[in-house]
């Protein structure tokens, strides 16, 4: 059964972590079966808790600010060693002066200028192309530590290294690569919920399923009510076996403040503590919470 663990005096970044340690050591599953959701990036205070106490208990882990970075470089370096090419274009040379590496604009824009009007500069292509596989070979160096230190799965490797050096013939197609390779790594992602759309873990830890994170009370977004249903409804089936969601709770219950939409997701009538749709725990000390469990 899904369960909803309600936590009030708790640091809740301490019983996550308790809950991936109990996965782990309890139910046998590797840190990458676990994946951590959250409903918006601006809990950004929590996810900092988060990457802190998983630190401190020896818990490797990747957000999805980490795998986004990669696939920058990864993009970058790929766009870079096609400057000069007819692939590529002056918004192409631009976006890798500024990006990949750190010009200021008005550097990158005078460099622009000038091999569009000088019949395109030989030398700085052959410039940028000889540093764009000095950063090539630094994230094949990067990718290979991350391998070796995460424990991936060998045949794995060599499928990736396959692939990674046709990189010119890839294009677009890195920011799947880039989330399939992390998805092979032994580390616990922490993502939002937006993010992990289409991917899967045997477990999956939702950081706050109240109201107010969803439906997220802001303007913009809280009047898409039907965005927010679907998110949570894809927040909680991308677990296959286990499912732990958090709240702060609030008053003598905690119940007021669940998302009205899990009553609707799990086609709740009346009867809250009915077990017959999710376990209910309320966290009254940070050791017992998922005895039993």
């Amino acid at each position: 059964l899904p369960k909803i663990v309600f936590h009030r005096d708790l640091r809740g970044e301490v019983i996550v972590v308790q809950a991936i340690q109990h996965l782990k050591q309890d139910k046998h599953l590797n840190y990458s079966d676990v994946a951590v959701q959250s409903r918006v990036v601006k809990h950004q205070r929590d996810i900092k808790a988060l990457c802190k106490e998983l630190s401190k208990e020896g818990i490797p882990f990747m957000t999805s600010h980490d795998e986004e970075e990669l696939q920058i470089k990864i993009f970058l370096t790929q766009k870079a060693l096609l400057v000069g090419s007819k692939k590529s274009s002056q918004d192409d040379l631009y976006e890798v002066l500024t990006k990949l590496f750190k010009l200021n604009m008005k550097e990158a824009k005078s460099l622009c200028y000038s091999n569009q009007h000088s019949n395109k500069n030989p030398n700085l292509v052959v410039e940028l192309q000889q540093k764009a596989k000095s950063n090539y070979q630094a994230i094949l160096k990067h990718l290979l530590r991350m391998m070796e230190k995460h424990k991936c799965k060998v045949q794995y490797v060599g499928e990736f290294f396959a692939r990674y050096n046709s990189i010119s013939e890839m294009e677009n197609k890195w920011k799947d690569e880039v989330e399939t390779f992390t998805d092979h790594l032994d580390v616990v992602k922490i993502i939002t919920i937006h993010k992990f759309k289409g991917r899967q873990r045997e477990a999956i830890i939702i950081l706050d399923v109240s109201d107010g994170s969803i439906p997220h009370q802001t303007p913009t977004i809280a009047h898409n009510k039907n965005e927010e249903r679907s998110l949570l409804n894809i927040a909680v089936t991308r677990a296959s076996k286990y499912l732990l969601m958090f709240c702060q709770q609030k008053g003598a219950s905690g119940i007021q403040c669940l998302s009205p939409y899990l009553y609707e997701l799990l086609e709740k009538k009346e009867g809250y503590h009915s077990s017959q749709f999710f376990d209910v725990v309320v966290a009254e000390s940070s050791l017992d919470w998922f005895k039993g469990s």
